[in-house]
């Protein structure tokens, strides 16, 4: 599924999905549930490869003020409370070889890369106690998919 599918619109804290128009792949997706994902960075990559995911991440001025490049662990304090979620769509790793994970946030498509944060992809993997760029790992959650459900025309 692709951003174009689902058009949201935040609005001051009242954002909502247009469905006015169909999606672009003419279905949805019934959930039925979900499950926590194990703070590790292997947990992470077996989930990406089913279906994107939520994470817990702390925010500071600098996340706020993010506009492109890997956001650096260091960014962030080193044991963090979270206080956003955010949703990891896939990963990469940038030209100097540092590792990350393709976020999509709500802020809107002029914040970031587009909408997206690339946050390095630390901890973890290496230790669970630690957790991760922003608190990333702390808490983690991954959708359970029922089925497909073909959307009908719009009136």
């Amino acid at each position: 599924m692709r951003n174009e599918d689902y058009r949201y619109t935040a609005t001051d804290g009242d954002g909502f999905c247009d469905r006015s128009t169909k999606p672009a792949n003419n279905f949805v997706m019934k959930l039925g549930g979900y499950e926590t994902l194990a703070s590790t960075g292997e947990a992470h990559k077996a989930a990406l490869g089913i279906t994107p995911f939520a994470i817990c991440v702390y925010v500071n001025h600098k996340f706020q003020l993010y506009d492109s490049g890997v956001f650096l662990k260091t960014s962030c304090p080193p044991d963090p409370l979270t206080n956003h979620v955010i949703v990891v769509v896939g990963s990469g790793v940038d030209v100097n070889g540092t590792p990350y994970w393709l976020c999509a946030n709500s802020w809107a498509s002029d914040w970031g890369e587009g909408g997206y944060i690339k946050l390095e992809a630390v901890g973890g993997a290496e230790n669970a106690l630690v957790p991760g760029t922003c608190g990333m790992y702390t808490e983690s959650f991954r959708p359970h998919i029922m089925t497909k459900i073909p959307v009908p025309d719009v009136p």
